[in-house]
């Protein structure tokens, strides 16, 4: 049996590789924010409010169940929060490891190499793509790694993917706010290199 072509079967593998990294991405976004649904619906369920009516404001909470629940649903509200945060960093690194191995794939590396994504080549159609993958190695080793070059690079190129406190403190994986519209910005430009010829 003749061997199959590397490059359209790695662009195959790629493009199945970055679709189940997307359910699985949209799953658990998806789980997260049906908890904060279910935040709610416990706090109105604990005290009898109906679903159409107003809650109490917090300084209406003179009840000190009342005011326990409250602090319960902030705490829980918060985790959710954090979680959504957590996943979102999560599949960024997942994302840029698939398009790093795509790489070395491509180019029938040996070893396994880190600098593979850097020595891709693209056709000039397509720089807004490349710069969006650059931008996405610097987010995820940001992301993993923490200070350092990663991050000062990626600040001074995107300051909007950080939160005030990089302005203060300096960038770091602590205040990376990659937004979710970005993310899928990320998502998508991974997914063309697996269906287009760049």
């Amino acid at each position: 049996m003749p061997k199959l072509p590397v490059v359209p079967m790695a662009k195959f593998r790629l493009d199945m590789a970055v679709s189940d990294l997307w359910n699985a991405y949209e799953a658990a976004l998806s789980g997260l924010r049906a908890q904060q649904d279910e935040i709610e619906e416990t706090v109105r369920w604990r005290h009898n409010i109906g679903k159409d009516d107003e809650l109490p404001g917090w300084a209406d909470a003179m009840d000190d169940e009342l005011a326990r629940t409250y602090e319960w649903a902030s705490e829980k509200n918060e985790s959710a929060v954090r979680g959504i945060e957590m996943v979102g960093t999560a599949f960024l690194i997942a994302l840029f490891h698939l398009w790093e191995r795509h790489c070395n794939v491509i180019q029938q590396r040996a070893v396994f190499s880190t600098s593979a994504p850097k020595q891709m080549e693209f056709k000039p159609a397509y720089r807004r793509e490349k710069a969006t993958l650059e931008e996405l190695e610097l987010a995820a080793n940001c992301a993993k790694h923490g200070v350092g070059r990663s991050c000062a690079v990626l600040f001074q190129q995107s300051p909007h993917l950080f939160t005030d406190a990089a302005r203060r403190k300096g960038p770091s994986h602590l205040n990376l706010a990659v937004p979710e519209s970005r993310l899928i910005e990320y998502f998508d430009a991974v997914r063309s290199a697996a269906r287009k010829d760049f």
